[in-house]
């Protein structure tokens, strides 16, 4: 299926199980990474009645879900919900596109993740991936 790599990468992004986030449950966390993973597929040319079958949804679902991830990237704001989002989906673009520079700041992404109150354990997964991937310098 050309959506389960998307769906593991957003398993693995925004810490939700697969079965989770093609549930009807309705969770902020299940919402974001639904969105996203709609947002992604979409930015890969997949229609969003192929999403929607995907997901169990209605294709006006898919396209709300679109707009709203739209609006939340292109937003300036202090919302830490909506920065949380807007560098969850940059992490998720670069496990599946590859990281679009060569490192990582780890002095801004600390300070990132303590302004998001990242969970330490979430802080050191994404640390120990981005290790593994050479992009710490």
């Amino acid at each position: 299926r050309k959506l389960d790599p998307i769906l593991a990468a957003v398993q693995e992004v925004f810490y939700v199980s697969a079965p989770a986030i093609v549930s009807s449950a309705r969770y902020v966390e299940l919402v974001e990474a639904r969105m996203a993973l709609v947002a992604y597929a979409r930015s890969q040319n997949v229609t969003v009645q192929q999403i929607g079958a995907y997901l169990g949804r209605d294709h006006s679902t898919i396209c709300n879900a679109y707009q709203k991830h739209q609006s939340w990237i292109s937003a300036k704001t202090d919302d830490l919900r909506q920065r949380d989002y807007q560098e969850r989906y940059a992490v998720l673009c670069d496990v599946l596109d590859g990281p679009k520079t060569q490192s990582v700041d780890l002095r801004a992404f600390c300070a990132s993740a303590r302004r998001l109150n990242m969970h330490p354990l979430h802080f050191s997964l994404i640390k120990t991936c981005a290790e593994e991937r050479g992009l710490l310098p």
